[in-house]
């Protein structure tokens, strides 16, 4: 499997939902809280619009957005979904709103999956 990282901030909607279909991906929303102002990147949007390519997974969340640091809600639950859904994927991308992978908690999941997932052949980060 691939699994790369995106932040949403940094792609147009349709520049994202081009990206996911070409490399016939799935999108797993690592926000604690999938909601936004942003016209197309809350839950309900990214559900109609990406259908099954996309899934929520509210455990990698970064319960202390809020606060400036990062908590991670509940891994080990998250990964059970995550290697759940996730079984017959070769790409999957990991989707946050944050623009830059060094400062998003998505960075600390991709690399705790690393650590957990052997089938993880390669990271790319958009």
């Amino acid at each position: 499997m691939i699994l790369c990282t995106a932040g949403y901030k940094n792609y147009s909607f349709y520049q994202f939902k081009k990206m996911v279909e070409d490399l016939d991906a799935l999108v797993i929303d690592v926000r604690y809280s999938p909601y936004t102002k942003l016209p197309f990147w809350g839950r309900q949007s990214l559900e109609e619009n990406l259908c099954e390519r996309y899934v929520h997974i509210r455990e990698f969340g970064n319960r202390a957005y809020n606060q400036g640091e990062i908590e991670i809600d509940d891994f080990a639950s998250g990964l059970t979904t995550f290697l759940d859904v996730t079984e017959n994927a070769n790409v999957v991308i990991l989707l946050c709103a944050c623009e830059e992978f060094e400062a998003c908690h998505r960075k600390v999941v991709a690399e705790m999956l690393i650590e957990e997932c052997d089938h993880i052949d390669r990271v790319d980060h958009f």
